[in-house]
């Protein structure tokens, strides 16, 4: 009987004690949520009463310069490329090619050919070397 007693007291106590760690948690946790809610409140009040550097856009206001529609494929093509001549016009002011390259010319810093395999290994070996340095900085 005594044993029974025990068996139910320690019961009785351990049950207590999860539930006063589950509810300790659940306040925790609650806490946190409060805090959170709290928090985004905040921060919303902030970004949304904050003055726009721009004024509102009226959607019902003709454009200033507005591009007539093109209603045929001819007009489409005559469309694009006026504009496509207007943008390069605009990127840039030098000529679109660059000047022919004299191929018979000898290279202003030639790259020394190796000639046996030690030379091929010691150049590939350079190559590495550098390529490692490089990727590490």
């Amino acid at each position: 009987m005594r044993t029974i007693h025990k068996l139910v007291g320690t019961l009785v106590v351990v049950s207590m004690s999860s539930l006063a760690t589950a509810a300790t948690a659940q306040t925790a946790a609650e806490s946190k949520a409060a805090d959170f809610r709290a928090l985004e409140a905040e921060m919303q009040q902030e970004s949304t009463n904050l003055p726009s550097s721009r004024a509102p856009v009226d959607t019902t206001a003709p454009a200033e310069d507005p591009v007539p529609q093109a209603t045929t494929e001819q007009q489409e093509i005559a469309r694009f490329r006026a504009q496509e001549h207007a943008m390069q016009d605009e990127s840039t002011n030098m000529p679109s090619s660059s000047r022919p390259v004299d191929k018979t010319a000898p290279p202003a810093d030639p790259a020394s050919k190796a000639t046996t395999e030690a030379q091929k290994a010691a150049r590939f070996a350079d190559q590495e070397r550098i390529m490692q340095e490089e990727s590490t900085r």
